[in-house]
């Protein structure tokens, strides 16, 4: 974490402070109800129905709440005043009224998700309805950078009730966010608030009269957002939309108009005043009255549909960019599968819309409309504020489903190391359906690699941190520890005071079992499952005392405390015992847990082609890699990230005074990152034998490449163990390492070669190689491996 703060962040913090200090100190009010809509830009769909029913006799003594942005509380206002609800007060959006509204409130409903900051507070009912049926990929199906999903996995995993219209809707809404295994609350199948409207002809009539354009044929245009969520440029959609349009408007015949309702991220940026039978959509009506009372709908992607498909009117899908919208956002369902009439040009929509409905939707309604019907606010509200049964069928509950232990891993970021190597071996020698195993990761860290969560296996499931939630003075007990290494006790109180506040925020109504911090690495990760209350294991993966002194990219008194704190320090090698002892960690805390080793998986990807990514960088071609390793000459090969202690300079000097008596000797140095990559570029580009020494940086599969090459050489000055030992030997490479504490231990347990940490050192055991000296290690991988799981199991006795 770092200790930043901006004026302008000033208000926040401060805000928080007296939210967080205050939060248990106000007492919830049983008569209080929070109503959020669309983070308070709007009430509509779900909430203004909820709004509407609540002021029916048996919701008299209830005070509601209303939230909205401060600059749109005249909004806000007046759609509160349409529904003919008292009792109801505006709160805007992020004030200190409102943060004493979220303390307070009894129940609470939303729409979409609640501000990153709020904590439920035991007692306190969330009612979760969403916004609709999705056509389109959401959460886990999305690339993180485009959708964010942490923070409303989190609201869902919170709320004692999501609401569904549908059993569909609740499978994709269950998979895309990850709920199956850790979801506790129920499942609503009572239908959707705001659909019940499509039920009552009689309004439809009376709202058709009040149309200026009532003898015409009236159809509603509302697309859908086209652009991401986190990067919003609408300009080039208005543009876009205003020409189709135009177009639209010039082809249609004077007995038909269209009400477009824009996205709100588009707003009122479209300029209506040459279009004469497209209109505004008129802000005084409902969206969803207008919608009833008028002769279909017009939309493209939008889950619109579903609500409307239940007037048993006409709807047109209007998809003129279908192909390049699913390429870029992906659908759950193929267009052409869907009753509906698809179209592409204007004059193809005039023609549909000027022609009768022509198709049958009793088969789409079957699967998507069941739930829907006249009275689902009035079902939906006296079970949860009346406490009245629902009929079988109509709740799921999931308190009892899944009984299993809970696992947090907190994986980071998936780097291409040998951390996350040893992270999947271990993976895939666990049986993962004996728990519920949840892989923790930072959401920011994984923006612009989202790709790489697919390595996990499926039975893991995704807990993304969200958001970091601190107040003023805690970022300054966090900069007292860690900028300024005061050790009072007083400053570990107040950090661990802080995790534990996250803790609630970031895992209401969660039983966590097993809390494992795998990396071992970042302070806040390392605070935050020190904290939990679980069986909590830190792993060590490397010297750390080297890590602090050599590097200065770890916090002495962070891993002091936390070594002396958490329940397991997880050593993967024997070597690591005393420099981890060092830090003051009690013997008997420390366990020997081997990394494991996916034997079968690296034989097998020894077998595949050598492929370049998109991302790969190397110092000479795909083709031009093959062919070099198809060259007479020995050849040699380290793989490791970039980094200072792997020693990668020293080989190359030791690999140089080789090749002035071997010159067609070659050299590979595969790695993912690290700081000393442009470093290890330039000496290897200025070497006399640069054209034999091969620098390839992100590849996904490097197993092919090192299958070719004659001897894997270990050169790093510090290690942890260096699992590619492993993945060498299981593809018949001879290995050897430097005589260093992480793998010497095991170098030796199998007959492995160990050479002094030098240049001459390198070049002795190069030489030693050519002299038939160094033989291929001696490793029994299911003996090992069972080894490894068994130390593993250790952790969760």
């Amino acid at each position: 974490m770092k200790v930043r703060l901006k004026l302008r962040d000033l208000k926040k913090h401060f805000t928080l402070e007296q939210y967080y200090r205050k939060l248990d100190r106000i007492p919830i009010d049983e008569r209080s109800i929070l109503i959020e809509s669309k983070k308070g830009v709007d009430l509509a769909g779900n909430m203004k129905a909820i709004l509407k029913e609540l002021k029916a006799p048996e919701y008299g003594n209830y005070q509601i709440y209303i939230t909205a942005k401060k600059h749109l509380h005249k909004k806000i206002q007046t759609l509160i005043e349409q529904t003919g609800t008292k009792n109801v007060q505006i709160v805007h959006m992020g004030s200190k009224k409102y943060y004493q509204i979220l303390s307070k409130a009894k129940y609470l409903f939303f729409d979409t998700s609640s501000v990153m900051s709020y904590i439920k507070k035991p007692g306190q009912i969330i009612i979760n309805t969403w916004h609709g049926t999705p056509l389109k990929k959401m959460g886990k199906y999305l690339p993180t950078k485009a959708n964010p999903f942490g923070n409303v996995q989190r609201n869902l995993l919170m709320a004692d009730y999501l609401v569904y219209p549908n059993e569909q809707m609740r499978k994709i809404m269950f998979d895309a966010y990850y709920l199956d295994k850790a979801f506790k609350g129920k499942a609503l199948m009572t239908g959707y608030p705001r659909n019940e409207i499509f039920f009552d002809a009689e309004k439809a009539r009376a709202d058709r009269e009040k149309l200026e354009e009532s003898a015409k044929k009236v159809f509603v245009y509302m697309p859908t957002w086209r652009g991401e969520l986190v990067n919003i440029d609408s300009k080039s959609q208005i543009a876009e939309m205003q020409k189709r349009l135009l177009l639209l408007d010039k082809k249609l015949p004077k007995h038909i108009v269209i009400y477009a309702k824009m996205h709100p991220f588009i707003g009122d940026s479209l300029d209506y005043t040459d279009l004469k039978q497209i209109k505004k959509f008129p802000n005084q009506w409902d969206t969803y009255e207008l919608l009833n009372a008028s002769d279909g709908l017009i939309t493209d992607y939008s889950s619109v549909f579903y609500d409307f498909a239940n007037a048993r009117k006409k709807i047109i899908l209007w998809a003129y960019d279908e192909e390049e919208y699913i390429k870029e956002r992906g659908l759950y369902e193929n267009l052409s599968d869907l009753p509906f009439p698809v179209v592409k040009t204007e004059s193809d929509l005039v023609r549909e819309l000027d022609s009768e409905k022509q198709y049958d939707e009793s088969a789409f309604m079957e699967s998507y409309g069941y739930c829907d019907c006249a009275n689902a606010t009035k079902k939906l509200l006296h079970h949860v504020l009346l406490q009245e049964a629902l009929k079988d069928g109509e709740i799921i509950d999931y308190a009892t489903h899944n009984q299993k232990e809970n696992v947090l891993i907190y994986v980071s970021t998936l780097a291409m190391n040998g951390m996350t190597t040893s992270l999947l071996s271990l993976m895939e020698h666990l049986d993962l359906n004996a728990k519920n195993y949840f892989a923790v990761y930072r959401e920011t860290s994984k923006a612009k690699t989202a790709e790489r969560l697919d390595i996990l296996p499926k039975e893991v499931d995704c807990l993304p941190i969200c958001s970091d939630e601190y107040t003023f003075s805690e970022l300054v007990w966090f900069a007292m520890l860690h900028k300024l290494n005061l050790k009072w006790k007083c400053v570990e109180q107040h950090v661990d005071q802080l995790f534990r506040r996250e803790i609630r925020r970031l895992y209401p109504n969660w039983k966590i079992d097993y809390a494992i911090q795998f990396t071992g690495y970042e302070s806040h990760i390392i605070h935050l499952f020190e904290n939990m209350d679980a069986k909590r294991t830190i792993y060590v993966h490397n010297d750390m005392v080297k890590e602090v002194d050599v590097k200065g990219n770890q916090h002495r008194l962070t891993l002091q405390k936390a070594y002396r704190n958490y329940d397991h320090v997880a050593i993967v090698t024997e070597d690591l015992r005393i420099s981890t002892k060092s830090f003051g960690t009690p013997d008997e805390q420390i366990i020997c847990v081997p990394n494991c080793h996916a034997h079968q998986t690296i034989v097998n990807k020894g077998k595949q082609e050598i492929v370049f990514q998109d991302y790969t960088e190397c110092n000479i071609s795909q083709d031009a890699l093959i062919q070099k390793l198809q060259e007479p000459g020995v050849k040699f090969v380290n793989i490791g990230r970039f980094s200072p202690e792997k020693g990668q300079d020293m080989l190359i000097r030791a690999f140089e005074r080789f090749a002035d008596t071997h010159r067609d000797a070659k050299l590979v140095l595969i790695g993912g990152y690290g700081k000393s990559y442009e470093q290890i570029r330039a000496l290897a580009k200025d070497s006399r034998y640069a054209d034999n020494i091969i620098i390839i940086r992100q590849i996904n599969n490097p197993i092919p490449i090192l299958k070719k090459c004659d001897l894997f050489v270990l050169s790093s000055h510090y290690e942890g163990f260096g699992l590619v030992l492993l993945e060498a030997t299981s593809v018949g490479v001879p290995v050897v390492s430097t005589e260093i504490v992480g793998p010497t231990g095991f170098m030796k347990a199998h007959n492995g070669y160990l050479t002094e940490e030098s240049e001459e050192g390198l070049l002795r055991a190069m030489n030693d190689y050519m002299e038939g000296k160094i033989k291929l290690l001696n490793v029994d991988f299911e003996k090992y491996n069972q080894t490894a799981v068994a130390q593993f199991e250790r952790l969760m006795d």
